[in-house]
């Protein structure tokens, strides 16, 4: 029998973290998913940021989160997620990005 979806778990005020619970529960976005696979996956220079917008709790987060566990982009990029809701200030966010990023150029220049 088949796992029963708890549709509660898409209206948290996060998405879900695990894997298999992004997957099950990501719906009606099939669209944008494709549409967000083929530009990152395409050939053509991608600038590397991607925003997404819309209204506030149209499930851009859960979209951003399902598109981010696409086997073939977790290859291709090296993925450094911010949520910026749990920041206070604007620096914050830059200073935790710069962070970040600054150990993993670090830890690559090591190996």
């Amino acid at each position: 029998m088949p796992k029963e979806k708890n549709y509660f778990r898409l209206f948290d005020d996060n998405p879900p973290k695990e894997d298999n619970y992004i997957r099950e529960l990501f719906i009606d976005r099939e669209d944008e998913l494709a549409h967000g696979k083929k530009m990152l996956l395409s050939d053509t220079d991608f600038p590397g940021i991607l925003a997404v917008h819309g209204a506030t709790r149209c499930g851009k987060s859960h979209l951003v989160s399902r598109l981010l566990v696409v086997e073939e982009i977790q290859k291709k990029f090296d993925i450094l997620k911010i949520n910026a809701t749990t920041y206070p200030t604007v620096r914050n966010i830059f200073e935790d990005i710069f962070f970040k990023l600054k150990s993993k150029i670090e830890f690559i220049a090591s190996k």
